[in-house]
């Protein structure tokens, strides 16, 4: 569908609730106007819901920094830089094209976040620590380093893909241990280095997790969050 022919229905289309949106195909090597001879699909959008649903769950906060793995297009860099402020997120993108179009859209929207072009699954602790922690991609593990980079008490909120089930988890940090006999300073595979406690959503449908796993739920406005605050137009 061509946004410039059909404004009206482009809207309706990428606005849907449910509707995921993809921005890139095999790294870049499937142009946005040819025919799609790919399934790789290496960046896009979240869905709408799932978008709002994650930063309910994080619940940022005016005064705190963030951690954001995946700028992508920008366009949840560009959310967060609304509820936050600029200078108070860090968004890291591996793939150096997109994390040039995303300073572009973020600036052509008045933004200027902190953006980093590189490898993200270390954080970034030049800018450490921060209060929450928010990668945009599934992962299976949460590094080390990742957990150190956050405040006790702020948050970490990872996709997860275990045992074949997407889910969202929510993970606050905990202050380290005191460290054991013979482990002085703490190494990043020593139990004191970095802790983190587990909370699910409402809607978990995956295998259960460990008896020693703590489970609430949280509900929050998702007023602060909403979409139309920050147009797809200009994404």
């Amino acid at each position: 569908m061509d946004r410039t022919l059909r404004p009206r229905q482009w809207l309706k289309a990428v606005y849907r609730p449910g509707a995921p949106l993809i921005t890139q195909i095999d790294d870049g090597a499937v142009l946005p106007e040819a025919p799609v001879s790919s399934d790789a699909f290496t960046s896009s959008i979240s869905c709408a819901r799932v978008v709002v649903t994650m930063l309910r769950r994080l619940e940022p906060r005016p005064g705190e920094t963030l951690l954001e793995i995946g700028t992508g297009t920008g366009y949840n860099t560009a959310l967060l830089c609304h509820r936050l402020g600029d200078q108070a997120v860090t968004s890291i993108e591996v793939d150096a094209g997109l994390a040039a179009t995303a300073a572009h859209h973020l600036k052509d929207l008045g933004l200027h976040p902190h953006l980093v072009t590189g490898d993200g699954t270390e954080g970034h602790a030049a800018r450490a620590p921060y209060d929450h922690f928010l990668p945009t991609a599934c992962v299976q593990r949460v590094p080390t380093a990742r957990i150190q980079q956050v405040r006790a008490g702020g948050r970490i909120l990872p996709l997860t893909t275990p045992l074949g089930t997407d889910a969202l988890l929510s993970l606050t940090t905990e202050a380290p241990a005191a460290p054991p006999a013979g482990c002085s300073p703490p190494s990043t595979s020593c139990c004191c280095a970095a802790s983190a406690s587990v909370s699910r959503g409402s809607n978990w449908a995956g295998p259960a997790w460990p008896t020693s796993t703590s489970a609430s739920t949280k509900t929050n406005s998702t007023s602060a969050y909403h979409p139309r605050r920050v147009p797809l137009t200009a994404l």
